[in-house]
């Protein structure tokens, strides 16, 4: 999973010199670096990579201008320098969306958006790589985890954050609510996930951010609000990236993913689901079977794909006997479909 990061860089114009310069912006001014906005402001670009990034998340590849889309919408894209890309404005108090790539005598500021990628790749928080076998996973239970961090992350930051909120807060509080999952520890009970995450959030809670919760009298229309709002910075599949690694982590029974190794080599590139959960579901749900889902694929087996793949697991396991009481138990409902 990646996206796009994006951010301004601001410069002023010095009669001294007579050119545009970062050490020209006043104490008023944004700082050289910023959000579209000018409501967050760093000074280097280190501050920036520092800032914008959150727990899971990883910088890739390297800055890279880009035209603005004034830019592009008054020039062309086919007749703007790619050398000289800045837009200009009589001051940064005008929004950045009605500066120009046209140079006039008012013009004093201007600014160039810079972006560049990150990956989610919250796996490599966890230092015991034994979980990754399987990426199948109950997706029952992936989509109410998926919502649990959603609603847990916006009771966090409404009980840390009444008022306001940016992506700053956002990041904080998202890299807050990994470390409460504890990727590194088992102790943590599945079923029990949620009532751990409440008393997490209980304890983070502190004087002030109670005090200011309180006179900010938070209901339920301001949790949906905030819900919304975060839904932007902490997407679904995001979420879902997460939830199927702490299935793995926790779910230490096995009751809601598959712990065969090597399964999802099988079927890396189909639509199906892993021998586990395909014996799992047929012999419990027969008559309603369970959705599953893993590597963005949901299905079930048909005849062949299953036989093939039931031959692979002999051969490579020499349990003949134990796999064909399984098949045995297993087939009957499936060949009746």
């Amino acid at each position: 999973m990646r996206r796009e990061i994006e951010i301004w860089e601001n410069e002023r114009y010095q009669p001294i010199g007579n050119a545009f310069s970062s050490a020209g912006l006043l104490p008023t001014d944004r700082n050289k670096y910023s959000l579209m906005d000018g409501s967050i402001s760093w000074k280097a670009l280190n501050e920036v990579e520092s800032a914008m990034v959150s727990a899971g998340w990883q910088w890739i590849n390297d800055w890279v201008v880009l035209p603005s889309t004034s830019a592009l919408s008054e020039v062309g894209s086919n007749d703007i320098d790619k050398d000289d890309v800045w837009i200009y404005g009589a001051d940064f108090s005008v929004k950045v969306s009605e500066f120009s790539p046209t140079k006039l005598r008012t013009s004093f500021v201007r600014c160039r958006k810079m972006c560049r990628e990150q990956i989610y790749q919250p796996m490599l928080l966890v230092k015991d790589r034994s979980y990754f076998t399987c990426n199948y996973c109950d997706l029952e239970k992936l989509e109410s985890l998926s919502l649990l961090f959603l609603t847990m992350l916006s009771q966090l930051s409404l009980s840390k954050h009444p008022r306001d909120i940016n992506i700053l807060k956002i990041n904080n509080l998202k890299t807050m609510l990994h470390d409460a999952l504890e990727l590194n520890n088992k102790k943590i009970v599945i079923d029990e996930l949620e009532k751990h995450l409440e008393v997490f959030a209980k304890n983070s809670r502190d004087l002030w951010s109670m005090a200011s919760s309180l006179i900010a009298n938070n209901d339920a229309d301001t949790l949906s609000k905030r819900t919304a709002d975060l839904a932007a910075h902490f997407t679904y599949d995001e979420r879902n990236l997460l939830a199927s690694l702490v299935i793995k982590i926790h779910d230490t029974q096995n009751v809601y993913h598959c712990n065969i190794e090597g399964c999802n080599k099988v079927v890396l590139h189909s639509s199906l689901t892993c021998l586990r959960t395909y014996l799992l579901v047929h012999r419990t749900h027969a008559s309603s079977p369970r959705k599953l889902v893993g590597m963005n694929h949901v299905g079930l087996y048909t005849a062949k794909d299953f036989l093939r793949i039931m031959i692979k697991f002999v051969l490579k396991k020499p349990l003949i006997v134990t796999a064909l009481v399984v098949l045995r138990s297993s087939a009957a409902p499936w060949l009746s479909t």
